[in-house]
């Protein structure tokens, strides 16, 4: 059994998102993967059926002592993705606050916002097709049986 550097959930994440913060040449790699080792700590609770033991890790290290399959990869990222957003949210309301609501409305924050929230709820809906297809799939089969007509 080996073992899966984070790094390998962190590149998932990043092809699924843009992000200036994590391209910035002026901010430190050790910055980034902090700021991405939160977010992955946010994931893991999301996906309490795993088939492999996400606690078997080590976060100094940024490894898990699990062979992840390209599946448990995907859902990692996507749970990763989806707090990334949430947190485009929570920043934006706080902005709202800041603001009239006819202020806001004049500036791009508003279009934002709803971008985000759309976003959102179309990554909410993968995360669970993903969580729907890795709990079907048995050695990276599906697995139909108990679905009506499934063998």
């Amino acid at each position: 059994m080996g073992n899966t550097p984070y790094a390998a959930v962190y590149e998932m994440f990043l092809s699924r998102i843009q992000e200036d913060f994590y391209a910035d040449p002026n901010i430190s790699t050790q910055e980034k993967a902090q700021d991405m080792l939160l977010l992955l700590k946010k994931a893991i609770p999301k996906f309490p059926y795993c088939r492999k033991n996400l606690q078997n890790r080590n976060d100094e290290e940024q490894v898990f002592y699990e062979t992840l399959q390209d599946a448990e990869i995907e859902v990692l990222s996507i749970g990763m993705k989806l707090e990334w957003i949430r947190r485009k949210i929570n920043d934006i309301y706080l902005l709202r606050q800041e603001f009239s609501d006819k202020d806001f409305q004049l500036t791009s924050q508003a279009s934002h916002l709803t971008a985000l929230l759309q976003n959102e709820e179309k990554t909410v809906e993968e995360f669970k097709s993903a969580l729907r297809w890795y709990n079907r799939a048995i050695n990276g089969k599906p697995n139909f049986t108990g679905l009506a007509g499934g063998g």
